[in-house]
């Protein structure tokens, strides 16, 4: 049954006979082929161009749990006397975040198959006469060779090129350079870097947010060959200085396949920062020494202070009550739990860069010429015109190496027919290019740029910051559907939910050029109104402004939650209980004082200080530093002697007391004791 195509076909019309599928492209009609596209086809024989980015990595790894921290150390023995502060507990150390996702290379696409060589055209009816033999069968066209898998990608994390430099002093490399301070960089102690990578990229925000973590390993980098990742050097970064127009990085070496790279090697360096450490808990104070219990003249009492009634009597000072029996120690502090050690962040192996594609297999040979009456050219690029073309008529493209076949008033892409003698087999394409690296791991959606900086939703896949200068940026406005319909909302959810202050990354790139990008943390995102998200973050590095409508990719990259509370240290030992006071008599030292102010002195201590003036009296507490020796558990006798009344203070020394701190009346008596570096307690006949 004859094929009848439409009449006056439209661009990109369809017309299908059989299982064979035509479309018009305004010229000819051209077979389409059912096989998904891998980058562009190169011409005939040219090497295939690029592959595309490879695919998403998977979840980067989670970094070993840290060390539990050590148990604090046993609270010394309680000293007999009042009862210490139990110590606070040991804050919770953070957990270090999780690796960036890398992107796992996709498999390498499988090279076209051959084209088959083009089927000899039927000769035309000859003139009257013998029947001309037909053409015996061409051999298929052999299949086109298998594109090499794609070079492994980098290792995950923030990616900046450079070039290497040998020489092995520590100095400012000059911009785009980055060397060591040794030739072999497995002994290497420091790496020297350029604030520039080599293109022109700052990376200075990125290295001193490296420099902020309080981890001791602060992170790792790795070093490797732009073309070939499997030649790589992995480090630690134990500090990082700036230097006036480059960084020093303080390095130890891990692992790698190369210990060394040559003079001008383009690289790339792939950082990787620790989360900070946990801070460590404070330590518990010591329980206070209980005194022995005043006895005699004074009638003072122990640590309990002096007795209200028993107290001295007058100026005779009548021989007090038996002191009381010294309170039990405090039972030590419990120790604080040592900080959970951070989790090392170990960054995943970067994308695998997609397979370029193969290009086309050779075109088939032409086949002969048969009979006379054909007509066949294969020098023009457009469908030839003159002499006008009749039914039958073949033209071969060498712009694409397709043959087609002049039918039913068109020029229709040939699909089979009575096959002419062999054609010569084609030389195989040219392998592609590997693909190019791939992006900033983690997840990646589609994007259409809109520079309003209004707080409002910036309509279905597009998104926008509240500044025109990305680098001054503080929110993100995030449309909760990307440019493909796809909903991101329970994702950006999943980011907020993280438990640690920076709750991930984003990088916004051009998606056309990898290298034009803008990097930002991530302190939270919340759901601001009907359809979009309000993400608030803080930009690093990269690009400061994208154009209106720009087509970019938005990557997230989630950060770890905050390590679990580490154990409660060990309870410290129950200090032993105190000696009773004696029975007998102790004769007080007596230091008075006249004056309306009076500062203690170390010599002070357990001594009777008398304070006697008509006028309102003043007596100071020093502080540790400015007055060096007075000792936790140490006391202090205050007994007023004069109608001035006593007022106990000092600044930068904290005192308790109830009602408060003056002696009530005159012969009023009190006693100070020491309970911690700069706090004291004062127990007696007090007033406020």
């Amino acid at each position: 049954m004859p094929i009848n195509f439409p009449d006056s076909p439209s661009v990109n019309q369809t017309f299908t006979s059989g299982t064979t599928t035509w479309r018009w492209n305004g010229t000819v009609w051209l077979v389409v082929r059912d096989f998904a596209p891998t980058g562009a086809t190169g011409p005939t024989g040219q090497t295939g161009a690029n592959g595309q980015t490879g695919a998403q990595g998977n979840t980067g790894l989670t970094g070993a749990t840290g060390l539990t921290g050590a148990t604090g150390l046993t609270g010394a023995t309680g000293l007999t006397g009042v009862t210490g502060d139990a110590g606070a507990q040991g804050n919770t150390g953070v957990t270090g975040q999780t690796g960036a996702n890398g992107n796992t290379g996709a498999t390498g696409v499988t090279g076209a198959t051959g084209l088959t060589g083009a089927t000899g055209l039927t000769g035309a009816t000859g003139l009257t006469g013998v029947t001309g033999e037909t053409g015996a069968n061409g051999n298929t066209g052999a299949t086109g060779v298998t594109g090499a898998t794609g070079a492994q990608g980098n290792f995950g994390g923030i990616t900046v090129e450079y070039n290497f430099s040998t020489n092995t002093t520590v100095s400012d490399p000059g911009s785009g350079n980055v060397k060591f301070n040794n030739a072999n960089v497995s002994i290497a102690s420091k790496m020297s870097i350029d604030d520039e990578d080599a293109n022109a990229v700052d990376i200075q925000s990125m290295l001193r947010t490296i420099d902020d973590s309080t981890s001791t390993i602060k992170g790792h980098l790795r070093v490797s060959n732009k073309a070939d990742s499997t030649d790589f050097a992995l480090l630690t970064i134990s500090a990082v200085t700036e230097q006036t127009g480059y960084f020093e990085v303080d390095v130890a070496y891990v692992s790698g396949s190369s210990t060394s790279f040559t003079n001008g090697e383009d690289v790339i360096i792939t950082f990787a920062r620790t989360g900070d450490a946990g801070a460590q808990g404070n330590t518990g104070a010591q329980g206070n020494t209980g005194a022995t219990g005043l006895t005699g003249a004074t009638g003072l009492t122990g640590a309990t202070g002096l007795t209200g009634a028993t107290g001295l009597t007058g100026v005779t000072g009548e021989t007090g009550a038996n002191g009381n029996t010294g309170a039990t120690g405090v039972t030590g502090a419990n120790g604080n739990t040592g900080a959970t050690g951070l989790t090392g962040a170990t960054g995943l192996t970067g994308a695998t860069g997609l397979t370029g594609a193969t290009g086309l297999t050779g075109v088939t040979g032409a086949t002969g010429n048969t009979g006379a009456d054909g007509q066949f050219s294969t020098t023009e690029s457009s469908p030839p015109t003159s002499p006008a073309p009749e039914t039958g008529d073949a033209w071969f493209d060498p712009s694409n190496g397709i043959v087609f076949i002049y039918y039913d008033g068109f020029w229709v892409e040939a699909v089979g027919g009575n096959v002419g003698p062999t054609g010569i087999t084609g030389a195989t394409g040219v392998t592609g290019n590997t693909g190019v690296q791939g992006s900033f791991g983690g997840a990646t959606f589609a994007y259409a740029f809109d520079t309003n900086t209004a707080d409002s939703d910036p309509g279905a896949g597009e998104v926008k910051f509240n500044h025109a200068t990305l680098s001054s940026a503080a929110l993100m406005y995030i449309n909760e559907a990307d440019a493909d319909a796809v909903n991101i909302g329970s994702f950006l959810t999943t980011i907020d939910d993280s438990t640690n202050p920076i709750k991930g990354h984003v990088k916004v790139t051009n998606k056309t050029n990898a290298a034009d990008y803008a990097l930002f943390t991530i302190v939270n995102t919340t759901i601001a109104g009907s359809g979009y998200y309000k993400v608030s973050v803080t930009h690093i590095a990269g690009a400061t402004s994208f154009s209106s409508a720009e087509a970019v990719t938005v990557t997230f990259a989630r950060t770890g939650d905050v390590g679990a509370d580490g154990a409660t240290g060990a309870t410290g030992v129950t200090g032993q209980t105190g000696a009773t006071g004696s029975n007998a008599v102790l004769t007080l030292v007596l230091n008075a004082q006249t004056g309306t102010t009076y500062t203690l002195a170390v010599s002070d201590v357990n001594k009777l200080v008398e304070l006697s003036n008509a006028s309102a009296i003043t007596l100071t507490v020093p502080t540790n530093a400015a007055v060096a020796g007075f000792v936790v558990g140490d006391q202090i006798n205050l007994l007023q002697t004069g109608a001035g009344q006593v007022t106990v203070g000092g600044a930068g020394v904290t005192i308790n007391g109830t009602p408060g701190l003056k002696l009530r009346a005159q012969y009023s008596s009190a006693t100070l004791i020491k309970r911690a570096t700069d706090t004291w307690v004062l127990i007696g006949d007090l007033s406020a």
